[in-house]
Parts: structure tokens; C-alpha cells; sequence
């Protein structure tokens, strides 16, 4: 290559490699989870689907008996007791799992490792889509999805929503330009990890209805959830998940929407709700008589990012996974929508980012102005990413902070159990009884796991009983009398060890689903 060839090639990627630096967030925080245990649904349902593929062969439903190595010759925590359950997901997953834990054996750091090149995607997808919005301050734009807690914690979590979500950019960037076959693969491998990859059979309509040409592509997530549905009433018999409650009328629906809309805008954005207000009024004054101001001409992939967000917002209010939910399991789904925050987040801060320096205003303002209101959402948004949050875990990074707790708390077990009963609450005992977990090299084998089941008759005076401050339910285990003999934590999160004695409590306080139980922080004894 001539030199001067060279050196222009070089000057194009140079300027490049700052933009993409954010996209190594996600991956930062799966190199520094590395030697953390496995936490919620990988440890009980998603991990052992793989093991379950590598043990029985081959199967399109990973779901039947326990795996020999969730030791079912244990007591098995309540979870467990009808084995691993057929959530009606496409293998997909579970199939990519069990090939790393084949190479690199059974482990944590394994799971762990697994989801080191979603989560580089996920940063690049966001990093790209950023670019797409606002070519001015693509950073800036990709910065707050990059940096909010769930959206974070998602890339070190073993879950079948990372694949989706680290899809979704990639998929609007491959339709809104034009590139239907790469759109169709991306977006049927996305339903094949998990159904609501369908919804991004939205974005193409808009393609079509512009080019008025239809797209045989576009029925690429309606084919692969098709041919899923078939194959899964073939093998089962029954058909996928449904909605857990349809709303009864428009008045439930508007509530169900207000609060998912709380959730998406206020709770996890935090800083959402005046920022979203700013986007919106800069965009309506662009748009009003200033259209040469507004600096984004790449329309189709606003036009299909915020159809997507739209949907996803529509949709989940409909099938209710969240909205209007007064149980004690009504943080456990923050996760559906993490591809409406990370639109919701990216397309507010292109706007503001790329409008603001364009207005004119009586008093100019200075060309950092952006870069001052991003600077300060993005403070407001990363002080709560270790903070305990009344949605749970994955609200926060705060489930890495009750993992650094286990791996404190593990090592007191052994030296504080005694010669009567050592009950233990289901996630935490799960972790120290079964090594792929990542806690233990050998299960400790003389514990008990309790949960909202366990009644008080069936722990006695004496016994050591072991909780966390999330995940373990004590039921009616509250009415027991218990004096806390340690307490160990990392952040916000504990592990508390108490001895049980003789006697009730008087008036045991009760949950929000009516179940007796301790107080403790927001979300302590819920499940």
C-alpha cells in the first residue's frame, strides 16, 4: 500500500478509537465478575439446562430430572422439587452454554467467559446505533444506556435476555440500512434465543411502507417463532408461555402502562424523566421551523428505534410481566424490557446531545453545554449502580455486591454450625451445595434449605439459621425468635447467621402478599 494510502486509512480509524472505548464497559464488568458465584435464574434454571443437554444428549426441551451435577441425592431448595421446568424457550442458549462448559468444564468463570463476546456486542451495537442518531456526539449519545444499571448488569448475567438484547441494535442498523439478509439473520437467531425477539418484525414495516416494495426478509422472526412453536407443541404437547394477567379493561391497561412507563423513564433512568422532557421539547422545536437544525438525517434508524420502543413499551403493558403487579415477585422482571431502556436512554441522549448546540436562544450557549447535562445524568445514573433497589438485582449491579457477601459468608459457615440443624435460605444454599456455582469446590453437605414452605415446627431451638438480605423468604419462619449472633456484607448487601430460641414472637409483621416475615431492606425477604 503507498504511503500516502496508509496514512489516510489511518487518520480515518484513528478518530474511531475513542468512540468505540465506551463500548468496553459491559466487558470490563464481565472480566471483573470473573470470579463470582452464579446468581438467580443461571443457577437454578439456565446453567443446569446445559448440563442437562450435555449429560442426556441431544434434545430440543432441556427440561425433566436434575443433572448429576445439581447433586439431587441433596435436599433439593423448593425450586427444584419438580426439576428442571420447560419454560417453553428455544434451546439456543442452553446449546451455546453446554458448548464452553465442554472446552472449559463446569465453573462459574466459564459462564462467566460465555458471555464476554455478548457483551462486547451489546457495547459495539450501542456504541453504533449511537453513531447512527447523532454523528456529532456519538459518545456522548451511547454513554447513558452504556453506563445505567440494568442495562450494565445484563452483560454478566447468564441469561437468555443478553443475546436478545445485544441483537436489537444491530438489527435496526441492518434494516433501517437496507441490508435485509443480514436484518433476517440477526433477527431470527434473536427469536431463537428467546420469543420476544419477534418484536423486531417491527422495524421492517416502516421499511416497507417507505419503499413500498415488500420484503420476503421481514418474516424472518415470524418463521423462526413459527417454526419453534411447532417444534415445542410436537415435543410438549402444549404450546409457549403466555401473558401472566391480560389487563380486564382500557382503564387496567393505562394503569399497567403508567407504571411500566415508571419503571422505564423514572425508576431505572433515574434521571430520566426531565431528560426524556428536554429530548422531546428540543425535537419538537427542531421540527417545528428549524429543520435544518435538527442534525440527524439518517431518519430510517430513528424511525425504526423508536418504533421498536414503542412496541416493547405496548406489548409488555398488554401481557403484564410488570405493570400493576402487588406481590412479593414484582421486581423479578425488570430484565423484559431492557431493549426499551437502552432505546429510551439512546435516542434522549442523541437528541440532547445533538439538538442543544444547534438552538438559538437569546443567550448563546457554550458548545459544552451537552457534554454538562450528559456529564450530570450520567453522575445521577451511575451513583445507583451498587445501590440496593426495591426491584431487586437486576435493577443494580447490586447482585454482584450479595455475591462478593456469599464468598464472605461462605467461609464462616462450616466454623458456626454446631451439632443442631443449619438451615440455610434456597439461593445461597443452592450456591454452597453445588460447585458449578462457582462458591465452593466441595458442597457442604450438612445444611437445609428453607423457604416459604418451611414452617416454624420444623426448626428447633438451637438451630443456626443463615439468610440474605435478597432471595430468601422467611414465611413463617418470622414468627421464630432468633438472636443474630454475626452479620457479614459487601455494599449494601449481608448475609445475617442467627441462633434460633425457644419461643415465638408476639405479632409477627407481615409481607406484602400477607406471609409473617422480619423486616429488614427494601427488598430483603421477598422472592
Amino acid at each position: 500500500m503507498p504511503t500516502g494510502a496508509a496514512r489516510t486509512t489511518t487518520g480515518r480509524l484513528l478518530p474511531q478509537v475513542p468512540t468505540l472505548l465506551p463500548a468496553l464497559l459491559p466487558v470490563a464488568l464481565v472480566l471483573a465478575s470473573l470470579h463470582l458465584p452464579l446468581m438467580e435464574d443461571s443457577l437454578f434454571w439456565w446453567v443446569p439446562k446445559a448440563l442437562y443437554l450435555l449429560e442426556r444428549g441431544p434434545a430440543w426441551v432441556a427440561a425433566g430430572d436434575l443433572p448429576s451435577l445439581c447433586l439431587p441425592d441433596l435436599p433439593l431448595p423448593h425450586q427444584w422439587r419438580g426439576g428442571i421446568p420447560d419454560y417453553g424457550h428455544p434451546p439456543t442458549w442452553f446449546y451455546y452454554l453446554a458448548i464452553w462448559i465442554r472446552i472449559l468444564g463446569a465453573s462459574a468463570t466459564t459462564i462467566r467467559l460465555a458471555c464476554l463476546p455478548w457483551a462486547l456486542l451489546m457495547g459495539l451495537g450501542i456504541v453504533v446505533l449511537s453513531r447512527r442518531l447523532c454523528p456529532s456526539h456519538p459518545t456522548l449519545a451511547a454513554l447513558p444506556a452504556l453506563t445505567s444499571p440494568p442495562i450494565l448488569m445484563q452483560a454478566a448475567s447468564p441469561d437468555t435476555d443478553l443475546p436478545l438484547l445485544a441483537m436489537v441494535p444491530w438489527c435496526i442498523i441492518a434494516i433501517s440500512h437496507r441490508r435485509p439478509w443480514s436484518y433476517a439473520l440477526i433477527a431470527a437467531s434473536a427469536t431463537w434465543m428467546k420469543e420476544p425477539g419477534i418484536l423486531l418484525a417491527i422495524p421492517p414495516l416502516l421499511v416497507i411502507s417507505k419503499d413500498r416494495r415488500f420484503l420476503i426478509s421481514s418474516l424472518s422472526p415470524a418463521i423462526a417463532l413459527g417454526a419453534w412453536y411447532l417444534i415445542h407443541l410436537s415435543a410438549t404437547g402444549w404450546g409457549l408461555a403466555g401473558a401472566e394477567r391480560i389487563p380486564e379493561d382500557l382503564q387496567h391497561y393505562i394503569q399497567d402502562m403508567l407504571e411500566v412507563l415508571q419503571l422505564v423513564f423514572l425508576e431505572q433512568g433515574r434521571w430520566m424523566p426531565s431528560f426524556t422532557a428536554l429530548a422531546a421539547l428540543l425535537s419538537w422545536y427542531a421540527y417545528k421551523g428549524n429543520r435544518d437544525r435538527f442534525p440527524f438525517h439518517d431518519l430510517p434508524t430513528w424511525q425504526a428505534a423508536f418504533a421498536l420502543l414503542f412496541v416493547n413499551l405496548a406489548l409488555f403493558s398488554t401481557l403484564n410481566f410488570l405493570g400493576g403487579r402487588e406481590t412479593r415477585q414484582s421486581y423479578t422482571h425488570v430484565r423484559y424490557l431492557l431493549p426499551a431502556m437502552l432505546l429510551a436512554l439512546t435516542t434522549s441522549s442523541a437528541v440532547v446531545a445533538g439538538v442543544l448546540p444547534r438552538i438559538k436562544l437569546p443567550i448563546r450557549l457554550p458548545v459544552w453545554t451537552p457534554h454538562l447535562l450528559i456529564g450530570i445524568a450520567l453522575t445521577l445514573s451511575t451513583s445507583h449502580l451498587l445501590e440496593a433497589h426495591r426491584r431487586g438485582p437486576e435493577a443494580s449491579l447490586y447482585g454482584l455486591d450479595l455475591a462478593r457477601a456469599w464468598t464472605i459468608a461462605v467461609n464462616e459457615i462450616p466454623s458456626r454450625a454446631s451439632a443442631a440443624d443449619t438451615w440455610v435460605g434456597s439461593y445461597l444454599y443452592t450456591a454452597i451445595t453445588r460447585p458449578y456455582a462457582g462458591l465452593v469446590e466441595e458442597p457442604l453437605r450438612n445444611v437445609l434449605p428453607f423457604g416459604p414452605e418451611t414452617l416454624p415446627e420444623d426448626i428447633q431451638p438451637g438451630a443456626l439459621l443463615i439468610r440474605s438480605s435478597y432471595g430468601e423468604p422467611l414465611g413463617r419462619l418470622g414468627e421464630l425468635q432468633t438472636r443474630e449472633i454475626l452479620r457479614v456484607g459487601a455494599g449494601d448487601a449481608w448475609i445475617s447467621f442467627s441462633r434460633v430460641l425457644p419461643g415465638r414472637t408476639a405479632s409477627p409483621p407481615a409481607s406484602r402478599d400477607g406471609a409473617p416475615q422480619e423486616p429488614g431492606p427494601p427488598f430483603s425477604n421477598e422472592n
